[in-house]
């Protein structure tokens, strides 16, 4: 159907609570190479609330546009202006410090932004320029950004670092971490590139996994609510017709199986067995068992070759009888909850007023396990009902009915989740002061959402990107690495276990370029130039830069822990060089069509860390241009 609303489609996978946060969010590109424009590019369409494009003075020089095929370098950095006056609405010319007036060429950082903002008119767009961006103060340029969006209703910074040297990484990331700014560092290097996520404490209520289990709370030891058990025994299948027999929805039917299976069962095998608490009921729980209780199922079917819904009932059985626990993600997040935990988490955010996802995600918590201890019923605990029951064969007003049901369930179970929120904002409030704005409102739809989702919640932690440099950088005067912590121990041992499962051509395994492109960025900091460049370096030049590179190559392994593996061992130090000569090869060159896919990818991680929806990379995305292959890992 047409729509005048250009966000329609994207409001389908995000909501209007996720567009609301996007158009919330100040997107901040830190060097405006051509995968920084092409990551800003994929969130200015969508819309996110502004961008700000930062540069250096002495970045290469724009391009006019038809002066060659360096104009395609960067799609969004060109000269079209006779005059070189460039002009973004909103823009604040006095942003740019330190560029060039006298130059004939405009600021890149101004151009890229003009550029960008013409993609979508909703979005704001600014600018800044420092003389150059590995001696910037990246902590001023922050707090500058921030003071510019203290107008903002609940300001939200996300930073998207391109291609940035070490040095200023590494001080990049701490700012960002000190700051509870999360910070995408996109990296492209001729065919070979990657994305890294750091964030400190990203909660996603709605993790949208690609299957769910449906919740219909047929496998309660106690039996089915009550609500739901007065509908079955409202149901008379016996004196229904053919066609009504036919159209009965199949959660009615596994009950009904179930009380008849029980009925059946003999004295030794009745509900009085000693594993069973008081007050339980009997579910099958052996083979021999669960195929007695399919065949209850047929033989209650009039003609079960011709009843959908009888098949249904038989091909989700299980349902009737399989336990619902908690996913252990889910528990770990309540084990690590308390009432001491929220007022760390309110005082933690309370100086920057920022964070107020992780708190409410905190009360949410904390209502959720009070909610349980509350529900405790002979010994297990249930979660809040979704209310949401799947497509079945069944006629309209039977369907309608159970709907119904669940749903008022689901409402009783949300309201008391909200009686619990109530309760813990007053206490939280009480603590750090009722006027503080660190503890912020709860909504209902915050409630709802929450309720929805609760066996899917998820939590993201990387560590800083500056501490997995320092950990896994080799000694530039070859002293031996410190002894790996419990993390870097469980780290290595992932990573080992990725090289057992190499990409079908073992040199390509996007993992063994992860190795070579830091050791990339360790010859930029040693050499202050990356291998390969000036990009009219000779021959011998270049051979003298790989071998550079792979003596790198082998320390690296080693603080990575995979210098013994067999995979390392046959390939990265294997006497070859081949990815040490690839590596230096490109020259730190940037292509526009691999810079394009890894927009796409840091984008669309972008949008998760914005919207708190789908759960995002955790930590590190590599991508092998030559083969088209693409990897995963946690350093």
């Amino acid at each position: 159907m047409a729509t005048s609303d250009k966000y329609d489609r994207q409001l389908r996978l995000w909501g209007a609570s996720g567009q609301r946060a996007l158009g919330g969010t100040t997107i901040v590109l830190i060097n405006a190479t051509a995968s920084g424009t092409e990551t800003l590019k994929n969130l200015v369409l969508p819309g996110v609330g502004a961008i700000h494009v930062v540069d250096s003075a002495d970045a290469p020089p724009v391009p006019k546009s038809g002066a060659g095929r360096e104009v395609f370098d960067n799609f969004f950095v060109f000269d079209d202006s006779s005059a070189n006056e460039m002009e973004v609405e909103g823009a604040d010319a006095s942003a740019t410090d330190g560029g060039d007036a006298s130059s004939n060429s405009p600021a890149r950082a101004e151009v890229a932004c003009k550029y960008l903002c013409e993609l979508n008119p909703d979005v704001s767009g600014d600018h800044t320029t420092v003389p150059s961006l590995s001696s910037a103060n990246y902590g001023s340029v922050l707090d500058d950004i921030v003071k510019k969006q203290s107008t903002t209703p609940s300001p939200s910074l996300l930073i998207v670092a391109s291609d940035l040297p070490p040095k200023p990484l590494l001080n990049l990331s701490r700012e960002a971490w000190d700051r509870g700014i999360p910070l995408l560092i996109v990296r492209s290097c001729g065919l070979i590139g990657s994305v890294r996520l750091q964030v400190e404490d990203h909660p996603v209520v709605e993790s949208k996994p690609d299957s769910t289990v449906p919740d219909l709370r047929l496998a309660d030891p106690s039996g089915p609510f009550p609500a739901l058990k007065a509908l079955v025994d409202a149901t008379d299948m016996d004196s229904m017709d053919n066609a009504e027999h036919s159209h009965v929805p199949y959660v009615i039917i596994l009950l009904k199986a179930l009380a008849k299976w029980r009925s059946g069962l003999s004295s030794t095998e009745d509900a009085t067995k000693s594993d069973m608490l008081a007050g339980e009921v009997r579910f099958p729980k052996s083979t021999a068992e669960k195929d007695s209780f399919r065949a209850t199922i047929k033989s209650m079917a009039r003609n079960f070759n011709d009843e959908l819904n009888f098949q249904e009932a038989c091909g989700d059985a299980y349902l009737a009888y399989a336990e619902r626990e908690i996913p252990w993600e889910v528990q770990e997040l309540l084990d690590a909850t308390t009432d001491e935990s929220v007022t760390a988490t309110i005082q933690k955010f309370a100086a920057s007023g920022a964070g107020f996802r992780n708190v409410r995600f905190a009360v949410l918590l904390l209502a959720l396990k009070r909610f349980l201890a509350q529900s405790d019923v002979v010994g297990r605990s249930w979660p809040p009902l979704d209310g949401k029951i799947p497509d079945m064969t069944a006629s309209t007003e039977p369907y309608i009915a159970l709907q119904g049901v669940y749903k008022q369930r689901a409402d009783e179970d949300r309201a008391a989740v909200r009686a619990a929120v109530d309760a813990i904002l007053s206490e939280q409030k009480a603590k750090v002061g009722d006027g503080s704005t660190a503890v912020p409102d709860v909504t209902d739809e915050d409630v709802a959402a929450f309720c929805r989702n609760v066996q899917n919640l998820r939590k993201v932690v990387t560590r800083p990107y500056a501490e997995e440099w320092e950990t896994h950088a080799p000694s530039a005067d070859g002293e031996d690495a410190p002894m790996p912590t419990p993390q870097e121990e469980e780290i290595r041992g992932d990573l080992m276990m990725a090289t057992m499962d190499p990409y079908e051509v073992p040199e390509h395994t996007p993992l063994l370029w992860h190795c070579a492109l830091r050791a990339a960025d360790v010859f930029c900091e040693r050499n202050g130039r990356y291998p390969g460049t000036p990009l009219d370096a000779d021959e011998k030049a270049l051979e003298a830069d790989a071998k550079g590179v792979q003596a790198i190559l082998e320390p690296i392994c080693s603080t990575i822990g995979l210098a013994d593996t067999d995979l390392v061992k046959s390939t990265l130090l294997g006497g070859s060089m081949a990815h040490a000569a690839e590596i230096t090869r490109y020259g730190n060159a940037e292509l526009h069509n691999v810079a394009s896919v890894l927009g796409g990818v840091a984008s669309q991680e972008a949008v998760k860390i914005i919207t708190g929806q789908y759960v995002p990379l955790d930590n590190t995305y590599v991508y092998n241009g030559i083969a088209g292959t693409a990897g995963v890992y946690k350093f």
